[in-house]
């Protein structure tokens, strides 16, 4: 019985230290494919809040590197990023959108938009809102209910979604009609460009809005 005692003990030990491996290689793992930020600047001030008004409760130092737990794209200028910047501690810090103070590894957004192309394991996020291009000055279509965007060049990494809205510029001598451009893309970044459309059938104007609401010169000779 004596004999059998140290065994049993021996084999749980075995059993405990084997699971705990198990435990550790599979945190390994998961902590490789994690979404992470690399500190490139000298340091970032770590808030309380998504907000350059909160409350600075330490510093993210260059060449750390830390687990993204969620990121905040409200503001126009700045990406937050919400972090364990010490053990049990969490706060944001702010990247600028067009700057990156960081470089990203893992972005789940990132390859889940690019699912058609070769992704590298390491790469700094697409902060810059998305480029729109046209080569007229006018654009022609049938009627309102004809217009695309195939004469649009967008220059953009991730998926995104383009809307319009047509104003009208109504003066003394003569009626335009004018087309704003929406381009969204996947993390929230938007670019607005206006052009000049020309219907074959014009719209109803009533209730349409008037140009004076993004362009303060109207009315100028055609």
């Amino acid at each position: 019985m004596k004999k059998i005692i140290p065994i049993f003990f021996i084999l749980a030990l075995l059993i405990v230290a084997g699971f705990g491996i198990f435990i550790y290689k599979n945190e390994q793992e998961k902590n490789k494919v994690r979404w992470k930020v690399e500190i490139l600047h000298e340091y970032i001030n770590v808030r309380d809040k998504a907000s350059t008004d909160s409350t600075v409760i330490g510093k993210a130092y260059q060449g750390n590197v830390y687990n993204v737990l969620s990121v905040n794209l409200d503001h126009h200028a700045y990406v937050w990023y919400e972090i364990e910047y010490r053990k049990g501690q969490i706060g944001w810090i702010a990247s600028e959108r067009n700057i990156p103070y960081v470089k990203e590894y893992n972005n789940p957004h990132f390859k889940e938009n690019n699912e058609d192309k070769s992704v590298e394991d390491t790469y700094e996020i697409d902060y810059v809102n998305p480029v729109v291009r046209y080569f007229e000055n006018e654009y022609h279509t049938h009627d309102i209910n004809s217009i695309t965007y195939d004469h649009l060049e967008i220059e953009e990494e991730s998926k995104y979604e383009i809307t319009n809205k047509v104003y009208v510029e109504e003066c003394t001598t003569y009626r335009n009609f004018w087309i704003q451009y929406i381009v969204t893309d996947s993390f929230g970044n938007t670019t607005k460009k206006v052009q000049k459309i020309i219907f074959e059938v014009e719209p109803d104007t009533k209730g349409m809005p008037s140009l004076g609401e993004i362009r303060k010169n109207l009315c100028q000779s055609p």
